[in-house]
């Protein structure tokens, strides 16, 4: 596959991940562990406490995802493909906690702002394409 078809593919693929991880798993209906845990972000986002960070991200589960699209990207070559994701991921970590400490400096901040404001839209973080392909970027 051509290199610059990998990273077009790695990163929409990336924003995908990010959208179903955050809509289906941490938003999910049925209290689970990550729904529990973000729940608790959205909590202390609407409270402004400032120690925001301590439920920002769940960093185990995606690492666990990460590496394991890892091995099967590795496994089938795709490798500029597993860049454009590390990067992708990198980007939306920054961009996430950068947009809770300083919402007012990014461009990007209240496009995941209003998510905290209406949780059941907006779930992808800075970049949303799978927001408006499947209607939840109102």
């Amino acid at each position: 596959m051509n290199t610059w078809l990998q990273i077009v593919f790695g990163i929409v693929y990336a924003n995908f991940v990010e959208y179903a991880y955050h809509r289906w798993i941490m938003h999910s209906r049925r209290p689970t562990y990550f729904s529990r845990r973000h729940s608790a972000h959205h909590w202390l986002v609407s409270t402004n406490a400032t120690h925001v960070d301590a439920a920002l991200s769940l960093t185990w589960p995606v690492m666990t995802m990460f590496v394991v699209h890892a091995i099967v990207l590795r496994a089938l070559g795709l490798m500029s493909t597993l860049y454009a994701i590390s990067g992708y991921l990198v980007a939306l970590e920054i961009t996430h906690r950068a947009q809770h400490r300083w919402p007012s400096i990014w461009l990007i901040g209240p496009w995941h702002a209003s998510h905290h404001e209406w949780p059941r839209a907006r779930f992808n973080t800075f970049c949303g394409i799978w927001d408006w392909i499947l209607g939840t970027h109102k």
